[in-house]
């Protein structure tokens, strides 16, 4: 899974968290508050295959964890 920043004044930094085919949830964490991102996955056995379509998360203004 990846992630990225989306119009921020943070630098933006490109994420991925790996997870095995058993792996059903994943928990973004240290997100930037108030931050729109960009999140999408890509299957992978020896190399990468094709992505999933993107999707718009939004972390509030209190809070770390993006709201889908």
């Amino acid at each position: 899974m990846y992630y990225i920043e989306q119009e921020t004044y943070f630098t933006r930094s490109l994420k991925n968290v790996t997870v095995d085919s058993a792996t059903l949830e994943v928990e973004l964490v240290d997100l930037y508050k108030f931050t729109s991102y960009t999140v999408y996955v890509v299957a992978r056995t020896n190399k990468d295959g094709l992505s999933s379509e993107k999707v718009n998360a939004f972390t509030d203004e209190d809070s770390k964890y993006a709201i889908f």
